[in-house]
């Protein structure tokens, strides 16, 4: 699993140096997870790539249901706080 990780680091850190939007980082990263889940369902029990990974998906499902989380309460604050802001005097 910190293979993986280190892995999206890698990709987000050269991304960065190459000034790649952070859009596409992000996809990358994305297409990236999405793969090491497809794999851990995938993969019978006891193969070696599923194995490298982690062995078990509920790890990398936690996670992901931790980002969409924190990705939905920050959308939630910035939606708060756009309509808490004050209104420009007309």
């Amino acid at each position: 699993m910190l293979f993986v990780l280190g892995l999206m680091a890698v990709i987000w850190g050269i991304g960065a140096v190459m000034k790649a939007p952070v859009r596409g980082r992000l996809a990358m990263i994305g297409a990236l997870y999405a793969l090491v889940v497809l794999t851990q369902l995938v993969l019978p029990d006891g193969a070696a790539l599923r194995e490298g990974t982690g062995g078990s998906p509920a790890p990398w499902l936690m996670l992901g249901a931790t980002v969409a989380l924190v990705l939905g309460y920050r959308a939630g604050l910035r939606r708060l706080r756009a309509r808490a802001a004050p209104e420009p005097p007309a």
